[in-house]
């Protein structure tokens, strides 16, 4: 018999895949036991939360706060419903409704959002148009003579938002 030259590695390799081979059993019904009890232990333990609360540490003092506000003031959490289909006119059809409905029930929901007012929005409506759009908006502006005090505001509001196409 020669003496090996083999690595360590490679003779253990060796051995491992030979007792494999010679002693399945050894292996494979471990392997099972495990995989049972992992299946039993995951039934029986394992939980879901949802909670948002769980999201951030509970000893962090800004989130304290926010759940005395929220006990203090009763103030619900925010839902978003998201619709999508093909037809823009059937899901705006569809947002009414659903939005007229839920205002109805002042019970459940106390602030429904689902028209498209960008008056809402205050000074941050200008933000959500194409900037395409902002772009056109604001040619008036370079133009304007300073008569209209209605677009002087306008164009002040549109000045930092004004951007190359």
């Amino acid at each position: 018999m020669q003496p090996t030259t083999d690595p360590l590695a490679v003779r253990a390799l060796r051995w491992l895949s030979n007792c494999v081979y010679h002693y399945p059993r050894l292996f494979f019904y471990p392997q099972l036991l495990l995989f049972i009890v992992s299946i039993i232990f995951t039934v029986a333990k394992l939980e879901f939360d949802t909670s948002r609360d769980d999201l951030v540490g509970a000893e962090k003092q800004y989130h304290k706060n926010y759940l005395r506000y929220k006990r203090e003031f009763l103030v619900q959490d925010e839902l978003v419903a998201v619709v999508e289909s093909e037809d823009m006119e059937k899901n705006r059809q569809f947002v009414e409704r659903l939005g007229s409905r839920l205002e109805s029930e002042t019970n459940l929901f106390t602030d429904v959002i689902y028209n498209n007012d960008v008056t809402m929005l205050g000074n941050k409506a200008l933000l959500f148009f194409p900037v395409r759009r902002m772009n056109r908006w604001s040619r008036p502006c370079r133009r304007w003579n300073g008569s209209s005090r209605r677009l002087r505001i306008v164009c002040r509001d549109l000045a930092p938002l004004r951007r190359p196409a």
